[in-house]
């Protein structure tokens, strides 16, 4: 399957024997990703947030009686440079409010790292935003999968919106659920074990095998500059929100 590689407003030493695209915004992005094929989006190194989204009218809100000063924050929202990472949040709301009626597969890797379990400030709001409006993803056509080492490490406002979780080999099971809590050690290479988010009826895949779909598969990275090998599904087992 063809693979694209988006970049934002950064320097990037990708080999030119990839394909590679820049955008300017998450709009621009999403106005270009190609359908059919694995669009790989790195975030932009500098960020800033878009004034006509429903991302930052939430976080006026959100923030208007919190603050004294309401139109200082404002100035600060669109003006200062703000942590990369929320890039991604923006991404969300932008797809969630999409003009056509695609299906789109946004795939997270380290989801955590998006969501992590003690936020504070501006991140704070951004989670409450997410809490709100990841149930509004499937009704606008967007899958949204995630992959942690450490299912404890994702902020609980966020975990509880998924329906279902994937434990693979080594994975740990939580207390809540019926599932055997060592029957992820059994499981061979390329299994899993997909359970309902309430811990009620589970059922397992014998072996996943990727086939090509006629959608947009969004595929996040977060930095241009880390290098990380792949290592072995035996040495590295990963948990699948």
């Amino acid at each position: 399957m063809e693979c694209i590689v988006y970049i934002g407003n950064t320097k990037s030493n990708i080999t030119d024997k990839i394909n590679v695209k820049t955008y300017k915004n998450s709009k621009d992005l999403i106005r270009n990703l190609k359908k059919g094929v694995i669009n790989v989006v790195y975030q932009p190194t500098i960020f800033k947030f878009s004034k006509d989204s429903e991302l930052t009218k939430y976080l006026i809100e959100a923030r208007a009686m919190k603050v004294r000063n309401l139109k200082q924050f404002e100035f600060k929202l669109f003006n200062y440079v703000h942590p990369p990472i929320y890039f991604w949040f923006e991404l969300m709301n932008y797809l969630i409010y999409k003009d056509d009626n695609d299906w789109y597969a946004l795939l997270i890797d380290e989801i955590d790292e998006i969501f992590p379990a003690v936020v504070r400030d501006i991140w704070w709001d951004l989670m409450d935003f997410a809490k709100d409006h990841v149930r509004h993803m499937r009704k606008a056509l967007v899958s949204l999968f995630g992959t942690t080492h450490a299912y404890t490490e994702i902020n609980d406002k966020v975990k509880n919106k998924f329906q279902y979780r994937c434990w693979m080999r080594g994975a740990k099971i939580p207390k809540y659920s019926i599932i055997q809590k060592d029957a992820t050690y059994y499981l061979r290479r390329g299994q899993m074990i997909i359970d309902s988010a309430d811990g009620y009826g589970r059922y397992q895949i014998p072996k996943y095998e990727p086939t090509p779909i006629e959608s947009m598969i969004v595929v996040v990275n977060r930095t241009v500059e880390e290098s990380e090998e792949l290592e072995e599904l035996e040495e590295d087992p990963k948990q699948i929100v």
